[in-house]
């Protein structure tokens, strides 16, 4: 249980990694299915897509150029998305054809909608290769903290959101 707490403190906002909180239930459970995304996100998906567009195996590129995309397709729709044009152009420099990532444009568009969802779930800076790969590290963790609350949960016979509140009171 102990474990459990330190992770909890770890990931929860305010001052954990995550910026979704974990309440109310339905939250918690978005948290869980957006890190599992997040996971397979940095660990298949942008590696295949870096190597398609002839980065691989650094990725940080790839993302950013994601990121741009992503930005410059919520103008396109919302006329709001200034999230990311602060970014400088170093993937728009770096030439980055990202209709070549597997799925097309299609792909590319949905990798992109993924890659904002990354910084928005996230409490860390993430520009390069570096910054993603603290930001696996610390899925992992998430991960880690998500399976041992799911044993207890089975172990105690209780939800895991309420084993969750048990930790939370407890703290």
């Amino acid at each position: 249980m102990d474990q459990l707490k330190q992770l909890l403190l770890e990931i929860e906002p305010p001052f954990g990694v995550l910026r979704p909180k974990l309440e109310p239930e339905a939250n918690f459970e978005a948290a869980k299915v957006w890190v599992a995304d997040s996971v397979r996100l940095l660990s298949v998906d942008l590696p295949a897509a870096a190597d398609a567009v002839g980065l691989g195996p650094t990725v940080g590129l790839t993302f950013q150029a994601l990121l741009k995309r992503a930005s410059a397709e919520s103008v396109a729709a919302t006329g709001d998305g200034t999230m990311y044009a602060d970014r400088d152009d170093r993937a728009a420099g770096a030439a980055v054809d990202l209709d070549l990532v597997p799925g097309g444009a299609a792909g590319a568009s949905a990798l992109a909608v993924r890659s904002s969802k990354l910084v928005e779930l996230l409490r860390i800076k993430l520009e390069d290769d570096g910054d993603l790969g603290q930001a696996s590290k610390t899925l992992r963790d998430c991960t880690q903290f998500f399976d041992k609350l799911k044993e207890k949960s089975v172990q105690d016979k209780e939800t895991q959101y309420a084993v969750l509140e048990q930790l939370r009171d407890g703290l």
